[in-house]
């Protein structure tokens, strides 16, 4: 709890944080927080043994968000690679909740991608698509996956500034 809020605090000198259990899937769980108090409030709503098991994330929180997926495909000696945006709907009781992606599929490896006109903020969630692979690749070597994933958010901060991250991979044997 001590690291978290410390880490709370640092960032909430920027601006909102967004609060997000690790184990959450779809968006579900989360909760932005522009305060000490409303920080305060959040931790003490975890568990202890969850929060020491499973850790939190704190990040800044974006506005006017657009979630990629960038990944590719491995069949047999047929490789292929995409760039989509994700798409939300509701859920049964009207929660906004991860609803596809429409995707543009290319032959070819990751780099591949890099031949298709892509927008400015697509081209970057690429690159940090293949940066988060190649750093997969060299600290699991032998890995194999037929399919692999990377979700990459581009939102505005705070200030107005556009950020880009990869929020998670999602990888299939």
């Amino acid at each position: 709890h001590d690291d978290a809020r410390r880490a709370g605090a640092l960032l909430l000198e920027q601006g909102p944080v967004r609060v997000k259990p690790v184990r959450a899937s779809g968006g579900q769980g989360q909760m932005v927080i522009s305060s000490a108090a409303e920080l305060e409030r959040a931790l003490r709503a975890i568990d202890a043994t969850e929060l020491l098991k499973d850790g939190l994330v704190l990040e800044e929180n974006l506005t006017d968000v657009t979630t990629y997926s960038v990944g590719q495909i491995h069949a047999a000696e047929h490789v292929a690679s995409y760039w989509g945006t994700q798409r939300l709907t509701p859920d049964n009781r009207g929660a906004a909740v991860y609803g596809g992606s429409d995707l543009r599929v290319t032959r070819g490896d990751l780099a591949s991608l890099f031949r298709l006109e892509l927008p400015d903020e697509v081209r970057l969630a690429v690159g940090h698509a293949r940066a988060y692979d190649a750093a997969a690749r060299m600290h699991f070597p032998g890995f194999l996956a037929s399919r692999r994933n990377y979700d990459i958010a581009g939102g505005s901060n705070a200030q107005g500034c556009r950020r880009l991250g990869v929020l998670e991979q999602s990888w299939r044997i």
